[in-house]
C-alpha cells in the first residue's frame, strides 16, 4: 500500500490552515506572523504541547479539542517555515510519514504476523535498529531522544531505549540494592555537610529506572502527586483567608 492510497478529505482541511499561514505571512499579512522564524514557532509549539497535556490532564474534552487545534496550527506554521525556504511541504511531510508508518507496521500492511503489544513493540524497534545502520553506522540509539524533553521523561526513554537494545539489563534486585546504598551515601553526604547535588540526581535517576520495571511513568505520576499536592494548598490558602475575614 502507498501513501498516496491513504489521501482523504481532512488533506484540504489542513490544506486550508497552510493557505491561511501563507496569507498571514504574505505581503499584506500579519506584521506579527511575518517575523517569526523557526526559533520562535518552535518555542510556541512547545507552550501548546504543555497546553494540550494541561488539558488532557483535567479531561476536559472542549478544551482538548481547541489545544489540538493549535498544536496542529504551530506544526503547520512551522511547515511553512520550512516550505518558504525551499526545504520541504506537507505533502513531503505526509508522504514521508505514511510510507514509514506502513514500514514499520509489516504486521498489519504485509505478510508478517504478530499478536501481542509486546512483540509489536520488539517488531517496531528491530526495524529502526536497520533503518538506523542503513542511514548512519555511527549513530547511537540514545540519539533520537530530544535533549529538550523534561530530564525526568528524557531518562525514562533513554532507560527503554537501551534495555530493550540489550546494551543494559535491569534487575530489580539490583535496582533496589543501589537506591539503598545511595540513600544511605546521601544521609552521610549530609550530616558530613558535604555537596548532595549529583548524589540526589543520582537517586532520582535509580527511582526512575524503579519506576520503568514496573510500568509507572514517573513524569505522569508526579503530575498526579502535584495536582493533588496543589489541591491541599488552595485548600489551606481557602482556610487561611477565612481565618482572617
Amino acid at each position: 500500500m502507498e501513501a498516496t492510497q491513504l489521501k482523504t478529505h481532512a488533506d484540504e482541511k489542513i490544506e486550508s490552515i497552510i493557505h491561511i499561514i501563507e496569507r498571514l505571512r504574505g505581503e499584506n499579512g500579519c506584521p506579527w506572523d511575518k517575523v517569526q522564524t523557526i526559533d520562535t514557532a518552535s518555542r510556541f509549539l512547545v507552550e501548546e504541547v504543555y497546553e494540550l497535556l494541561a488539558a488532557i490532564e483535567a479531561n476536559d474534552t472542549e478544551n482538548i479539542c481547541e489545544e489540538l487545534g493549535d498544536v496542529l496550527f504551530q506544526v503547520c506554521f512551522i511547515i511553512a517555515l520550512y516550505k518558504e525556504s525551499g526545504h520541504f511541504s506537507l505533502a513531503d511531510i505526509v508522504t514521508t510519514n505514511t510510507d514509514k508508518m506502513i514500514r514499520r507496521h509489516p504486521h498489519v500492511f504485509g505478510n508478517e504476523s504478530v499478536t501481542t503489544p509486546e512483540e509489536v513493540k520488539k517488531r517496531w524497534d528491530k526495524i529502526k535498529q536497520h533503518e538506523r545502520s542503513e542511514a548512519d553506522q555511527s549513530q547511537s540509539i540514545v540519539d533520537t531522544i530530544p535533549k529538550k524533553l523534561p530530564p525526568l521523561y528524557r531518562s525514562y526513554l533513554m532507560i527503554e531505549r537501551i534495555v530493550r537494545a540489550g546494551i543494559q539489563r535491569l534487575s530489580l534486585m539490583e535496582v533496589i540494592e543501589d537506591i539503598d546504598t545511595q540513600w544511605m551515601g546521601l544521609k552521610n553526604q549530609i550530616e558530613s555537610k558535604l555537596p548532595i547535588s549529583e548524589a540526589i540526581g543520582q537517586m532520582v535517576f535509580s527511582l526512575t529506572q524503579l519506576a520503568w520495571i514496573h510500568h509507572v511513568h514517573p513524569e505522569t505520576e508526579l503530575n498526579h502527586i502535584l495536582s493533588s499536592f496543589e489541591q491541599k494548598v488552595r485548600q489551606i490558602e481557602a482556610k487561611i483567608k477565612t481565618t482572617h475575614t
